[in-house]
């Protein structure tokens, strides 16, 4: 199926054609944060031929981006992970801060998928010892000299227990209905979390993930691997969607179904 892709310089300037187009240029419009709509844009007349019903959002963080999911389908719910405890919060409070009929199409789960079940060391950012980026929170150590260093920063990581669980066990555990979408950003992690999804990618019609490019966590799997594992299972990159993530360790992409 072809796909039409939007320079994202182009995005502000964009002319709606569709609901789906519309909704997602008033939200970039909005002033709120729009990661999640601008990349939606970009790839959106692929997504116009989607059913989308039930969607991922793995590595929460604050929840911004399931709200940009809910607001792009308004007749989906989003099941958010975040195990680390306070980034889990922060989408707590903001989950409590909604009105029923967008808090009734949330879950999130204190979960860390991956390829195993069971507790499991996540490392998370100690503000107190250094520079602040909640988001690097990952279950891999960063490698030596790699903790922030290409931004001038110092990240120091602090370990924690979380439990782990593989999203196949998941959704089989509490009757989880087919999943259509994936937004993915797990710093470094994505591969584990696809290797312990092969029942639940099945199903799936779109993902869009964060990729490695070259390892700043020990044992992080990259591109070429992630490529490689979700082809075998029936998906294939926009190519054209590909952008690097602000600097040349990582970038965003998305994989449809073919």
């Amino acid at each position: 199926m072809p796909v039409i892709y939007t320079e994202p310089s182009d995005l502000t300037e964009s002319i709606a054609t569709t609901e789906l187009q519309q909704r997602l240029i008033n939200y970039i419009q909005s002033g709120r944060e729009n990661v999640a709509s601008k990349k939606m844009l970009q790839v959106s007349t692929y997504l116009e031929n989607l059913t989308i019903k039930n969607v991922l959002d793995i590595g929460s963080w604050h929840l911004k981006q399931t709200l940009e999911l809910l607001s792009a389908f308004p007749n989906c719910k989003v099941h958010a992970f975040e195990p680390a405890p306070d980034n889990f919060e922060l989408c707590r409070k903001t989950h409590m801060s909604l009105g029923s009929e967008l808090g009734n199409r949330i879950k999130i789960w204190k979960v860390a998928v991956g390829s195993k079940n069971g507790p499991m060391e996540f490392y998370v950012i100690d503000e107190s010892l250094g520079d602040s980026n909640a988001g690097a929170a990952s279950r891999y150590k960063f490698k030596p000299g790699k903790n922030g260093s290409f931004y001038n920063q110092s990240w120091i990581q602090k370990p924690v227990t979380v439990q782990e669980m593989k999203l196949d066990d998941w959704q089989k555990l509490y009757k989880i209905d087919p999943v259509d979408l994936i937004w993915i950003d797990v710093q470094g992690g994505e591969l584990e979390v696809f290797r312990g999804a092969e029942n639940l990618l099945k199903d799936v019609k779109i993902i869009f993930s964060e990729v490695g490019l070259e390892a700043y966590y020990e044992g992080q799997g990259l591109k070429p691997q992630i490529d490689e594992f979700l082809m075998n299972l029936g998906f294939k990159e926009i190519t054209e969607a590909f952008e690097l993530n602000g600097f040349d360790y990582e970038g965003n992409t998305v994989y449809v179904r073919y």
